[in-house]
């Protein structure tokens, strides 16, 4: 009878372990599978995510040799010759012993062509240095003249240029800005004109956005309108849109305020990803979408994102392009005047502290349906397209992608024309995994911990169930 007993004993024991054990062993499998995912995504991107299938590094911009480096790096084609704006351009001149804070030409620009994109010229004076694309008023000038560096200055750096439909002149969008020890004081954004050839604009409006204003300056043109996007500051990166004829307008500007084109900047509504160092929209015919390219904060990588219309919805950043690492990185630009085989083959620059800027020729490799199949994650909805974008090249207009935003709508046509491209065999760029990350962005999905994402995987799984 003792014996019977410890058997039923065992036996209910067995049971009890059993109910719990196969429960246990599948949620492990879930959890374990749930965590393998999110660690291969997390791994590499896919060319399937990014689109893109290679990644050719054509090297920095051309430069003289008393040039010390220079930043920025926005183009049109204007007049038949790709129209090259930097921003602060540092330079040695002749028979000068003691530097000035106009040794600091805050914005420059050069003339280049579009079969070898970085081999651009530009005029000198005659102690060899380069001409302020946008003038100093008298007063500015004097000022840099009597500081000693270049941290107590006036500056004037370019946002981005965009011709004019007619190939006549191109706008450029500025910063004013007042750089002291302390701080650095926005002073609006202005607006100038520049003609083809010219590497000195005129100032149109000084003033066009004021300082306590988004600062709208990555512009870029759909037909005979631009959307102006504007610089992210706390992560707030609203679009304005003007008729092109009417850029200098400020009344005629509209924000979008999430779901329509509204007249008051104080309802505006940030439509693209969070970056504070730069970012960058062309429309891509290749892939039937607008694209944005942007560094997130303190990263070293580029970041893309795909979007129906220029106001959005975006959908989540996905990590595009590994930069170097020794220095920061900043400022990321297209240049669809360059883009060729219907926009499979694009370029993009960026600049960094203390060095020139670099071109990055890259191939797309669109999906077969040639549709972005990635459901936005911005929860402002988008209206759907009514503005057919035109990336102008060749013998036709071009603009430089950026942001930025104008009211009604147009239905202007698309060209299809293409640019021949330089044979010169150029070594890949090398993939340099980023070391800086964004902790509290939420918009990137790389900066959850693990354990978010895991819930995040489960909560889709459910979702989908």
């Amino acid at each position: 009878m003792v014996k019977k007993k410890t058997r039923q004993s065992q036996k209910r024991f067995t049971s009890k372990t059993e109910k719990w054990l196969l429960p246990l062993i599948l949620v492990s499998f879930v959890v374990i599978t749930g965590i393998t995912i999110i660690l291969l995504t997390r791994a590499s991107v896919s060319p399937g995510s990014t689109y893109i299938s290679s990644i050719t590094d054509l090297g920095e911009f051309s430069q003289p040799p008393n040039f010390v480096g220079r930043d920025g790096g926005h183009s049109a084609l204007l007049g038949g010759k790709v129209t090259w704006i930097f921003g602060d351009t540092i330079y040695s001149p002749k028979g000068i012993s003691k530097m000035t804070g106009d040794f600091f030409r805050s914005t420059t620009a050069a003339i280049g062509n579009t079969t070898n994109p970085t081999q651009v010229t530009e005029p000198l004076d005659g102690n060899s240095a380069p001409y302020q694309l946008i003038p100093y008023t008298p007063e500015e000038l004097a000022y840099n003249k009597a500081k000693s560096m270049g941290n107590d200055r006036y500056a004037t750096w370019p946002g981005s240029i965009v011709t004019e439909p007619n190939d006549i002149y191109a706008y450029i969008y500025y910063l004013n800005l007042h750089i002291t020890p302390s701080k650095w004081e926005n002073q609006g954004v202005g607006i100038a004109t520049i003609t083809p050839g010219s590497t000195v604009a005129q100032k149109k409006v000084s003033v066009l956005f004021g300082p306590n204003e988004p600062s709208f300056r990555r512009a870029l043109r759909v037909g005979n309108y631009m959307y102006v996007y504007a610089e992210c500051a706390q992560k707030f990166c609203p679009v304005s849109r003007v008729p092109f004829d009417q850029a200098t307008n400020r009344s005629v500007y509209t924000f979008w305020n999430g779901t329509a084109w509204v007249a008051d900047v104080n309802q505006a509504k940030s439509v693209l990803p969070s970056s504070n160092l730069g970012s960058a929209v062309m429309y891509n015919r290749a892939l039937k979408s607008y694209v944005s390219a942007n560094i997130q904060n303190y990263t070293h990588s580029i970041y893309f994102s795909y979007a129906p219309a220029p106001e959005g919805p975006w959908t989540t950043p996905i990590k595009a392009i590994d930069m170097p690492t020794t220095k920061q990185e900043y400022t990321p630009s297209f240049h669809p005047e360059l883009s060729s085989d219907n926009d499979k083959t694009v370029f993009l620059s960026y600049g960094g502290v203390g060095r020139g800027v670099r071109l990055l020729k890259l191939t797309l490799n669109p999906p077969v349906d040639g549709v972005i199949t990635t459901t936005p994650t911005n929860t402002i909805p988008g209206t759907k397209p009514t503005d057919n974008p035109t990336n102008q090249k060749s013998s036709q207009k071009s603009s430089q992608g950026h942001s930025s935003g104008s009211t009604s709508s147009a239905n202007p046509t698309s060209t299809s024309s293409d640019i021949a491209q330089s044979t010169t065999q150029v070594s890949p760029l090398a993939s340099v995994s980023p070391t800086n990350r964004l902790d509290n962005d939420s918009q990137n999905p790389e900066q959850k911990n693990w354990w978010q994402q895991i819930l995040d995987f489960f909560a889709n799984l459910f979702n989908r169930n």
